[in-house]
């Protein structure tokens, strides 16, 4: 009797592949190959998606280099489930990865937090932002504009006033680039009444104190609103 019998590829074997498309800069293709690859499950697999990074760290030699392609693979691989709404997956990659000291990056987070608040799961995309961030990622404006997002979907004023002196008083304090971007991000999400907020406290701390920049902030809110 004839049986059929499925061959799946080895761990080692798509961990290949991955530095290989990594190594000739094709990020979207590998992006497309992530996402039907988490698809398929640990079952569908053969191994898990840990397995799967060790794999590819054992193939390359030791040093930054390793570390740089284990982060751009779980950042890749976060943004692989949140394409496809896996944000329990996504979310554990963080945590998963941060023992190994090649945590997804700041875009990554970001990435999966659009995700979730396009899929009206804004709580979710406010409690993610605070567990991740303990692990001492370095958000950016644009990071703390989805949260503002989020926050404002829910009418969580006082989670914004909260989020907002924090930022304020935050130490060591963030430069005027910073708070320029993040100015500008609200503005462009509709959110040019917290903007205005923002301003004067700034002009108070001696944050934004450059002319020109005042001079474009109160012109991206003028705009905004």
């Amino acid at each position: 009797m004839e049986r059929n019998v499925t061959f799946l590829p080895s761990v080692q074997a798509y961990a290949t592949v991955i530095r290989i498309v990594f190594g000739c800069g094709l990020d979207q293709k590998l992006n497309n190959f992530l996402v039907e690859l988490v698809r398929k499950g640990d079952k569908g697999r053969g191994f898990s998606v840990m397995d799967l990074l060790k794999a590819v760290g054992e193939a390359e030699e030791e040093g930054k280099g390793s570390l740089l392609l284990l982060s751009r693979l779980s950042s890749a691989l976060v943004k692989a489930y949140a394409n496809l709404d896996m944000f329990d997956q996504a979310i554990d990659i963080f945590f998963q990865t941060s023992p190994l000291g090649c945590v997804p990056d700041i875009q990554a987070l970001s990435f999966l937090m659009n995700r979730m608040i396009a899929s009206g799961e804004n709580n979710m995309a406010v409690a993610t932002f605070m567990q991740i961030e303990r692990l001492g990622l370095d958000a950016d404006a644009n990071t703390y504009v989805l949260v503002v997002q989020a926050l404002c979907r829910n009418e969580d004023t006082k989670g914004v006033e909260k989020l907002l002196s924090r930022l304020l008083n935050s130490e060591p304090r963030k430069c005027s680039v910073f708070y320029m971007n993040f100015i500008e991000g609200l503005c462009l999400n509709q959110m040019a009444g917290i903007a205005n907020l923002v301003l004067q406290p700034l002009r108070d701390a001696n944050i934004l104190v450059d002319k020109s920049d005042l001079g474009i902030a109160y012109r991206r809110v003028v705009r905004g609103f």
